[in-house]
């Protein structure tokens, strides 16, 4: 799988949510990568994690306006990045009925366990996009 083929796939899933949108892309590092996406109030369309490592891992979303503090912030949201021991990878797509609304901004933590207190570094070899606006 390629970047292309995951922005294509967001894309024909949402088609009147993605023309409206914005994509966010982010290889992970070996942290727990904690990014902000949107300092404001914003919408997640879709997110795409492709795990070419042979561990899972967990994409965690929050809703504040900064970097969050992984295992001290409150997770609105958290899907599993499937993984697939190869350089092929595994896909697990977000694609919610409605847009999700984060009223303070969009934060995002990628870590190594499900507990929502959780920081374990996660490893490189993920790529997280995520269509939002």
């Amino acid at each position: 799988m390629n970047r292309l083929f995951a922005i294509l796939f967001l894309l024909l899933a949402t088609p009147c949510a993605a023309q409206q949108s914005q994509p966010f892309h982010l290889l992970s590092a070996a942290s727990t990568n904690s990014t902000n996406i949107k300092p404001a109030a914003g919408q997640v369309i879709g997110a795409l994690c492709i795990n070419t490592t042979a561990a899972l891992y967990y994409l965690k979303f929050y809703d504040l306006a900064a970097a969050p503090t992984c295992n001290s912030t409150p997770v609105v949201l958290s899907i599993p990045c499937s993984f697939g021991a190869s350089s092929s990878g595994s896909a697990t797509p977000l694609m919610p009925q409605q847009p999700v609304q984060f009223l303070n901004g969009i934060g995002i933590c990628l870590t190594g366990a499900i507990a929502d207190t959780d920081n374990t570094n996660a490893a490189t070899g993920v790529v997280i996009d995520v269509l939002y606006k």
